[in-house]
């Protein structure tokens, strides 16, 4: 770990099948760019046998990953949680049933670098490309384009994810956001 541009990634995780949370730590562990950490937070009530599970699953094939047990109730209090810990200048958001690309981390340090990062922007998107997506309900399929962008909290919220994000101006399940952004705003 190095402490030049690197990243925290926080993944909450609460009754997440074991199946899509391997998916998920496979997808960060194996990221093109290492310089990170990977934090699981996790809310599974410990009579769940998920609890078990997903702890073996990580003690035994993620040994990098730091493994916190939440301390409060919801998904907001986990990333937050796991964000005061970390001390990474950017924060990378993951749910633990999603899943990067393998070059996701090295794309958006590439993005950073050419195009700068203020710490009132926040960094959401797939990469570049296309890329197919796949529902777990329904196992429908479908292609979309992505790329990396940015946008002011004031312009991005209501007319891009109005309808999804509501108050918050991040969109966490997947997400990198400056450390001195989300630290000024007091996270989630």
């Amino acid at each position: 770990w190095k402490p030049t541009l690197c990243f925290d990634v926080v993944i909450p995780i609460f009754r997440v099948k074991t199946e899509w949370v391997d998916r998920c730590l496979h997808s960060v562990v194996n990221q093109t760019y290492s310089n990170r950490r990977i934090w699981v937070c996790d809310g599974t009530p410990e009579e769940s046998h998920l609890y078990e599970d997903v702890k073996r699953l990580i003690s035994s094939k993620y040994p990098e990953v730091e493994y916190v047990r939440q301390t409060g109730t919801g998904v907001s209090q986990a990333r937050n949680q796991v964000a005061k810990i970390g001390s990474a200048p950017f924060i990378a958001f993951l749910d633990g049933d999603d899943w990067w690309d393998l070059e996701w981390l090295e794309n958006a340090r590439t993005w950073i670098q050419e195009n700068g990062f203020d710490d009132v922007a926040t960094l959401v998107g797939y990469g570049q490309g296309k890329q197919i997506m796949k529902s777990m309900m329904s196992g429908r399929e479908w292609e979309i384009d992505v790329q990396f962008h940015t946008h002011d909290y004031e312009s991005w919220l209501f007319p891009y994810h109005g309808a999804f994000v509501r108050k918050n101006p991040i969109f966490p399940s997947f997400a990198i956001v400056s450390r001195n952004g989300y630290e000024r705003v007091g996270g989630f």
